[in-house]
């Protein structure tokens, strides 16, 4: 709607959908109630120095609290009902944009809190589409057979520049990881911290299944990052639960728009798999004494061969599906995003697809690509750089 050149066209629709959406009207009502609410503080926020920002904003919620409707849904899951905030619990995040950590009440007296991120100053929709197209692909690699056990969270874009991003509970960062489990002057060097910390949250046979899950979702996001050209990699953008599922966050820059520092090209390999995450998946013992037959029946040993096979089945999967994919970037160049802005934006995209390989030689590229990105010192020097900034 920011959009002069077809803010019109969609204000129609947008117009058309309200006039006809009958009692589904009052829930959006109540919806865009407290979204402009919270929007009031995110921006004020900024206005106040840093050590006083996070009494600011819980002061400013539980104020706003008695205008909040007695139960209301928010934009990122319409299957939860929310009574409230627990402002006490709330907090501005230490990034650049000063999002707002917010601690829904759940109506349901059973239910757990709703957790979410509110940013104001981020364009959402890039993230947004982005986690459509992780879902997208998921759906190509389960109708062939192939579970990597993805979990792409909720986003949603409420305005210009505003949005709500959904938090997955029970994870934690890599550069958290690394720094609890390895120290914050060398866990960026050890292979060590990740397999601990997998260890330390999951007992005996709980373990295995947890590297099952570390090492399908790490092949889903290493083959779906490599495809859309994420940037941005570092170890505060890469997450892992506590039971082992690896995925990605914050989509601000794909198509191959890395970032440099200094002329200093920060990304030299084309995805994020690092020797941490390779040690996770070596030929130690994960049976803790359990007989080999019977934790063979339950979950099969999974190491680095399986991994590579995994990577390559998941990136041919995906090429076989290449058209479809570029024509939905392309039909979502009108919406203006900076870096997919007309047709030339997606060549990345064609080029990390090469359909004129053969499987046999995309497999081949593809074993090439993780080769060189387990090569790839510099990114562990980056996250070492970023630990040491912000650990």
């Amino acid at each position: 709607m920011h959009n002069s050149d077809i803010c019109a066209r969609y204000g129609c629709l947008l117009k058309s959908y309200i006039v006809n959406s009958g009692p589904h009207r009052n829930i959006l009502k109540k919806q865009v109630s407290v979204n402009d609410t919270i929007q009031k503080v995110a921006e004020d926020v900024k206005k106040q120095p840093k050590p006083l920002r996070n009494k600011f904003a819980q002061d400013e919620l539980k104020k706003v609290l008695k205008t909040f409707p007695s139960k209301f849904q928010i934009c990122l899951s319409p299957r939860v009902e929310c009574k409230g905030l627990r402002s006490e619990k709330c907090k501005v995040m230490s990034s650049k944009k000063m999002p707002l950590w917010l601690v829904f009440d759940n109506s349901d007296s059973n239910g757990e809190p709703y957790l979410a991120i509110f940013k104001a100053g981020d364009d959402l929709r890039q993230d947004l589409m982005t986690l459509q197209l992780l879902r997208i692909m998921d759906h190509f690699w389960h109708q062939s057979g192939l579970d990597l056990r993805m979990i792409p969270y909720g986003c949603c874009a409420t305005g210009h520049d505003l949005g709500m991003i959904e938090v997955v509970k029970n994870s934690d960062t890599t550069a958290n990881i690394q720094v609890t489990y390895g120290g914050k002057n060398l866990g960026a060097w050890k292979d060590t911290p990740i397999d601990q910390f997998l260890k330390d949250r999951n007992k005996d046979a709980d373990y295995l299944k947890a590297v099952h899950n570390f090492v399908h979702t790490c092949a889903g996001y290493c083959v779906a990052t490599y495809v859309l050209g994420i940037g941005d990699r570092h170890a505060d953008n890469i997450m892992i639960t506590n039971n082992g599922h690896l995925f990605h966050i914050d989509f601000g820059h794909f198509l191959g728009n890395f970032k440099s520092k200094f002329g200093y090209k920060r990304e030299r390999a084309p995805f994020v798999f690092t020797p941490e995450m390779a040690y996770v998946m070596g030929n130690r013992d994960t049976t803790f004494g359990f007989p080999d037959s019977l934790m063979r029946k339950k979950e099969p040993r999974i190491g680095l061969p399986e991994f590579e096979n995994m990577c390559c089945q998941a990136y041919n999967i995906l090429r076989q599906h290449g058209n479809l994919l570029m024509n939905l970037f392309i039909l979502v160049t009108p919406a203006c995003m900076p870096e997919l802005l007309d047709k030339d934006d997606v060549t990345y995209l064609k080029d990390m697809l090469d359909g004129q390989l053969t499987d046999e030689g995309a497999d081949k590229k593809f074993r090439g690509e993780i080769k060189k990105s387990l090569g790839t010192v510099s990114r562990r020097f980056d996250n070492w750089i970023h630990n040491m900034k912000h650990g």
